[in-house]
């Protein structure tokens, strides 16, 4: 998806300031197969910071600016919807039954399946050069602590590893304001349980004693 994380932290970091902070909610369901069976990202912030962050975008809505950059298949997979209510702004994007290999752009998502085990990573919000960065401010800091993201992860098995703040079994919560989520991926691990055949011993034996069955009627 090009371009749309710069758009929403670069336009509202420049209002952030004057007219209050931003908040993420984004909930992501990783399937066994490797996809992500759900994502869903709900962005809110005031109706000042909406407004100063419209007049950045080429389109005139922030939605219409999404909807531009995807590519044919990320657009049969995610949508976009804006509204302002009162005093505050929601912007809620959606996808379904993704694979990770193909978005592009800024939204990167990885799943890897090895044997047992499938590993999760997200990178939407990080930022590699944040990693290393050694001039940052007080200043940065503050600014960045206004956007504040909380990330909520279901996997397909119980989690093993993870550097999320929270994780029950298969659940796992990230609440990061974005000086921190710049630093780190969100990522987990999860043992996946294989499926068992249909063609297993106790299937044939099942097989056999039908005709016996049948038999004594």
């Amino acid at each position: 998806m090009k371009k749309v994380v710069p758009l929403v932290i670069l336009v509202v970091a420049l209002s952030l300031v004057a007219a209050g902070c931003v908040s993420v909610e984004e909930h992501v369901k990783v399937s066994s197969d490797g996809k992500i069976a759900l994502l869903k990202m709900t962005i809110n912030m005031s109706k000042d910071v909406y407004s100063l962050a419209l007049s950045n975008t080429s389109e005139g809505s922030f939605c219409a600016d999404f909807r531009k950059n995807l590519t044919d298949y990320e657009r049969e997979h995610f949508t976009c919807e804006e509204k302002v209510s009162g005093e505050t702004a929601t912007i809620v994007i959606t996808g379904k039954d993704i694979d990770p290999s193909k978005l592009t752009g800024d939204t990167k998502m990885k799943v890897e399946r090895q044997g047992d085990y499938i590993e999760f990573w997200d990178y939407t919000w990080y930022d590699e050069g944040k990693k290393e960065e050694k001039n940052e401010t007080d200043w940065d800091k503050e600014i960045a602590s206004l956007f504040t993201i909380d990330y909520y992860l279901e996997m397909p098995g119980e989690i093993v590893d993870s550097n999320a703040q929270v994780v029950n079994g298969n659940k796992a919560e990230w609440h990061w304001n974005l000086y921190v989520a710049s630093k780190h991926p969100i990522y987990a691990k999860a043992k996946v349980e294989e499926k068992k055949g249909l063609c297993g011993p106790a299937f044939l034996v099942g097989l056999a004693i039908v005709p016996l069955l049948f038999r004594r009627h």
